[in-house]
């Protein structure tokens, strides 16, 4: 049986149906990106309920910086709910609710961990860099690392980033900070996020 969004994502159904009624939207657009796009059903069928109306969007997401501000203009959307990302813009065009879409379970991270682990031969300082999605289990995987005898290097966002280690595909400002320090590089997040930073530097890059 296939598991429901809010059983993968840590979703807050309730915060975003106080955010439509204090606001008093009447027609939502649900923008989010592919790997994303079941749970835009979910999230209709929860706040249906509370506007006249509620579009997916059917067109591309390349990220927090792709929401789909003209798309909502031009079918008369009042308010945007954009899934998967953090917060891009520090003004959004529409109002805009950012649903991050984190993971609720870290058992893939850890095994994939288990697999990563012994193939780092003699680096010893790692710097880590998470997408939105692991953000929650950031410390507890660095935790996990330095118990083995391996430092962990963690850096500080700055704009468009928000969180310590978070990376974007277009940004890997946390990881460049500690660079001059790290042997290596871990990236938690996708092939693409892992090729994206493995362009930009020579050390070796772990996805």
């Amino acid at each position: 049986m296939e598991r429901s969004a809010t059983e993968t994502y840590r979703i807050d159904f309730e915060d975003v149906r106080e955010w439509i009624k204090d606001h008093g939207f009447k027609h939502i657009l649900i923008q989010a990106p592919p790997g994303l796009r079941k749970l835009t059903f979910e999230l209709s069928e929860e706040i249906t309920p509370l506007v006249d109306l509620v579009t997916i969007h059917g067109g591309s997401c390349w990220g927090g910086c792709d929401v789909a501000y003209k798309h909502a203009e031009l079918i008369g959307a009042d308010a945007i709910i954009h899934l998967g990302h953090s917060r891009f813009l520090s003004r959004d065009p529409l109002p805009t609710y950012y649903l991050e879409c984190r993971y609720r379970d870290p058992l893939l991270l850890f095994k994939a961990l288990e697999d990563i682990l012994p193939r780092l031969g003699d680096f010893r300082r790692m710097g880590i860099g998470v997408t939105i999605q692991w953000q929650d289990f950031l410390e507890e995987l660095r935790e996990r690392i330095q118990k083995i005898g391996l430092e962990v290097l963690v850096g500080s966002p700055d704009p468009p980033l928000r969180y310590h280690g978070q990376i974007l595909g277009c940004s890997y400002n946390t990881l460049f900070k500690v660079s001059d320090h790290a042997d290596c590089f871990l990236i938690i997040g996708s092939k693409f996020h892992g090729l994206g930073l493995a362009l930009q530097t020579e050390k070796n890059v772990y996805v």
